[in-house]
């Protein structure tokens, strides 16, 4: 019998990337900046917010939405991230749920993943709770047969994360968040 080699694999909404209209390309600042010793320096949500202050754009907004996720600010998150999406119209829409059947989404992710080799989980990188969730699910989808993790923020500078069996801050880009730190090391503790 031939065994099928499962994936899990956790994808990020990226709104981060750099922007290019024409020849000419936006640039971006760091969400959070390196000292001279190569240490990740995390700022006070008073630095933060100077900062929206004086670059309340669509980019600004997204850092420091993922900043204030970052140092625990988790709501602020959430509300600075929302001022770069504004609503389409004062329109209010009418969503009739009458007709749909609500079920456990860990429950239901895992039966249909018995039927599928990969299973993919789409994350903002400003909402600390989707990487929670994805936690939740890597114990299940073990015992399923699922044995490859992968996400968007591990860097090819730290290639031995399964081996310390913790992340450190230059294990990747988001993973300096904490949630993210752990559920990197609860998918090396789970196999």
């Amino acid at each position: 019998m031939l065994k099928t080699t499962t994936y899990i694999i956790i994808l990020t909404v990226s709104f981060l990337a750099s922007c290019q209209s024409g020849d000419e390309r936006t640039e971006i600042t760091p969400i959070h900046h390196v000292d001279q010793q190569e240490r990740v320096i995390y700022d006070f949500s008073s630095e933060i917010e100077k900062r929206v202050s004086s670059n309340a754009t669509e980019h600004g907004n997204d850092n420091a939405a993922i900043e204030y996720a970052n140092v625990g600010e988790y709501f602020k998150a959430l509300e600075i991230f929302d001022h770069s999406y504004p609503p389409v119209s004062d329109r209010q829409v009418y969503f009739d749920s009458s007709n749909f059947n609500f079920l456990p989404a860990i429950d239901y992710i895992v039966k249909e993943a018995s039927k599928n080799q990969v299973v993919i989980i789409n994350e903002g990188h400003h909402v600390p709770y989707h990487r929670f969730f994805t936690m939740l699910l890597l114990e299940k989808l073990r015992d399923k047969g699922f044995n490859y993790f992968g996400a968007e923020t591990l860097s090819e500078y730290d290639s031995t994360v399964q081996q310390k069996k913790y992340p450190t801050m230059t294990s990747g880009y988001y993973s300096t968040e904490p949630q993210y730190g752990n559920l990197l090391r609860k998918a090396v503790n789970t196999g």
